[in-house]
Parts: C-alpha cells; sequence; structure tokens
C-alpha cells in the first residue's frame, strides 16, 4: 500500500528524491495546512469516506493500480469561496467553480458544504478518489537560488506534463477528467446497490423518485468531454472488433492506464485508429468534437 498519492519520483539526485517521498507521506499523514473555513465534519460524512475510500481501493487495484487509504482527516469540507482560491494556487486545470479538488502537494481533498445532500456528497467525493488514487508521478530538481528540493507534479492519472514552443504545460486534462466522470458513474451504479452503504446515504437514495434517480446520482459533469470520449471508444471498438467485445471494454483499458500508468497501450490504439500523430494532438489540442455536438450545431443554425 502506498504511503502518498505519488506512485514515481523522478529526479537526478537521490537525496532530493527521497525527501519528496518523506515530505508527502508526512503530509498524507498529518494533513498539517491550515485551511480558514473548514467545518466539523458530520457523523454521516465521516461514515461515507471511510466507505468510498474502501471502495475505490478496490477498483485501484482492479485495474493495475496500489491502493491508497485515504483518511477521514484527508478529506476538508470548506466554504467555496476558499476552494476557488486553493484551485487557482494549486490546480493544472482551467476550471470554472470548482466545488471539490484533490491537491496533490496537499495531499487532500477539499470539498464545498452539500448542506446535508448525502448523494452530492458521495458523488464528487468519488470522483476525487479517483483522482487521488489514480496514478501519479512528480520530477523533483534542486533550486540553486532557494538552495531547496522543488517538486513539480509530472503526470496525475492520463494528465501529464509536456513541452510545447519550449514552455511545459499539462496535456490530456480533458482525457483525463473524462475517464474519471465516467468511472465515476461506473462506481456509484455499483456502490449505490452495496450491501455495506452506510443507512443514511441509502435513505435520501430511496427518497428519489425513480424519474429523478438517474439524474440525482450521476449528475452532469464533464458532459462534453465524456461524449468526446464515447466517440473515440466507439471509433477504436469499431476498428478493433477482433480484440474488443464492445466499445466498454475499450473504457476498461483506459481506466487500467489511468490507475497502472501504463500509458502505451492507449497511445498505440489511438495512433492505429486515428493515424500518425493523433495521440499527441489529443494532448496538445484536447478531445475532437464528438458527433453528437456535430449534430447539435448543425440544428442550431
Amino acid at each position: 500500500m502506498k504511503e502518498s498519492s505519488a506512485d514515481r519520483i523522478f529526479g537526478k539526485f537521490e537525496a532530493g528524491k527521497e525527501s519528496a517521498r518523506h515530505l508527502l507521506a508526512k503530509e498524507f499523514k498529518e494533513q498539517e495546512y491550515k485551511y480558514e473555513t473548514e467545518r466539523q465534519k458530520t457523523k454521516e460524512e465521516l461514515e461515507i469516506i471511510a466507505f468510498v475510500n474502501e471502495f475505490t481501493n478496490t477498483v485501484a487495484t482492479n485495474f493495475g493500480g496500489q491502493s491508497l487509504d485515504v483518511q477521514q482527516k484527508n478529506v476538508h469540507v470548506l466554504d467555496q469561496s476558499e476552494i476557488e482560491q486553493l484551485d487557482k494556487i494549486f490546480s493544472q486545470k482551467e476550471t470554472t467553480h470548482p466545488s471539490s479538488i484533490f491537491i496533490a502537494s496537499l495531499q487532500a481533498i477539499v470539498m464545498s458544504d452539500k448542506k446535508g445532500d448525502l448523494l452530492a456528497f458521495t458523488r464528487e467525493l468519488v470522483h476525487e478518489m479517483c483522482h487521488f488514487k489514480a496514478f501519479q508521478s512528480l520530477e523533483v530538481r534542486l533550486d540553486p537560488d532557494r538552495k531547496m528540493w522543488v517538486g513539480k507534479n509530472r503526470r496525475g492519472g492520463l494528465a501529464i506534463e509536456i513541452k510545447r514552443d519550449k514552455q511545459k504545460e499539462a496535456a490530456f486534462v480533458d482525457l483525463n477528467e473524462a475517464i474519471i466522470e465516467q468511472l465515476t458513474g461506473v462506481i456509484l451504479e455499483n456502490l449505490t446497490k452495496s450491501n455495506d452503504l452506510p443507512d443514511a446515504l441509502k435513505k435520501q437514495i430511496e427518497k428519489v423518485p425513480n424519474e429523478q434517480r438517474e439524474e440525482k446520482i450521476f449528475g452532469a459533469v464533464y458532459v462534453p468531454e465524456q461524449l468526446r470520449l464515447i466517440d473515440i471508444a466507439e471509433k477504436i471498438y469499431g476498428k478493433n472488433r477482433d480484440r474488443f467485445k464492445n466499445a466498454g471494454e475499450v473504457l476498461r483499458l483506459f481506466y487500467k492506464s489511468m490507475f497502472s500508468g501504463e500509458l502505451l497501450q492507449v497511445a498505440r490504439l489511438i495512433e492505429k485508429t486515428f493515424g500518425k500523430g493523433s495521440f499527441k494532438k489529443i494532448g496538445e489540442e484536447g478531445l475532437p468534437i464528438s458527433q453528437i455536438e456535430k449534430e447539435v450545431a448543425e440544428e442550431e443554425k
């Protein structure tokens, strides 16, 4: 079992890598960062965190990753305003008003107050737990001016840092979010049927009318990105029917890559399906527009 979210640490100096490994493990265990607006978690929220942690550990190991016991203290409920401030400081994504984020350098998940909506709390927690337990690597270098080791995230799931025009930038961020949100839906579908589901959460789910249950459980997050991912999975399946039974099996390969860190198979499949250089293009330009989006755009003209 891992001691922090980091699976691999790169760097020229062993001392720097060991220092980063120690600091991340210490932050994961002790949670020393002080949040300005944090409130105490409720008994129900604490039960859900413990349950989701165990459930996502099983998912991570099933897809070739390592388990990581994310404790209740690693999840912090804050005011929305503080989450947005933290997002500006720590996040690589260009998001607008995120209501929850995983912060690797703090080894923590921060979430906005769901005001007793345990289903919304669970849905966002599962998504961020997947970020937490996905394959992660960082690079450590010596800063000669400050005479200290400096670490920078290199990989988080399928999101990876690349060089472009002599500058380093995050690539495959939309692909990574689409994969995690797709998997979040799969996890929630199974999780909500579990015999070990916390009672308070189970009672809230039972109160949701059947016609609203799917929307309430799965939400509507990263919808364009998910449509584009599904489009890619279906096209990969269409050209590789000898290897996959359906597009769902293609998605499972993406999930495995996200947790295990094995990116080569996914890259080769995309190159085989869409042509040479297509994988790099997706990283630099983002996922191609889906067929559904094109049809909707045509109808709106």
